[in-house]
C-alpha cells in the first residue's frame, strides 16, 4: 500500500472516492463516524468528521460531490451536505500528484 490511514476507533465498513475531488475521500466506521479526508491537506487526520452514534457501514456520494448518503446498522440512512469541501480548486490535480508521489517514496 501507499499509506495506511489508522485513524479510527473501530471498523472501517465503507470508503469512497469524491467524483469530483482528487484528493477527498470520505469513511464511514462501525462508532458511526463519517469522516471526509483531503489528503492535499492532511494524510494523518481527516479534514472533517461527524459523528451519528449509530454504526454506519455504507456510504455513496450524489454525482456533483456536494453531498453523501450513509446508510446506518439501525436501518436509516443519515444525508450530509459537505458544500465546497469537495470541490476542487484548480491546483488540486498537480497537489495530488506531488502527494502520492511522495507516498510512494
Amino acid at each position: 500500500p501507499l499509506h495506511v490511514f489508522d485513524a479510527f476507533d473501530d471498523y472501517v465498513y465503507d470508503a469512497r472516492w469524491s467524483p469530483v475531488h482528487p484528493s477527498v475521500f470520505a469513511s464511514v466506521d462501525g462508532t458511526g463516524r463519517l469522516a471526509l479526508w483531503n489528503l492535499n491537506q492532511d494524510i494523518e487526520l481527516p479534514a472533517q468528521s461527524v459523528t451519528s452514534g449509530r454504526a454506519l457501514n455504507k456510504l455513496a456520494w450524489d454525482r456533483p460531490g456536494r453531498r453523501i448518503a450513509a446508510g446506518g446498522a439501525d436501518g436509516s440512512v443519515y444525508i450530509y451536505d459537505v458544500g465546497d469541501l469537495s470541490t476542487p480548486r484548480p491546483d488540486d490535480h498537480a497537489k495530488f500528484t506531488r502527494v502520492v508521489a511522495e507516498l510512494a517514496n
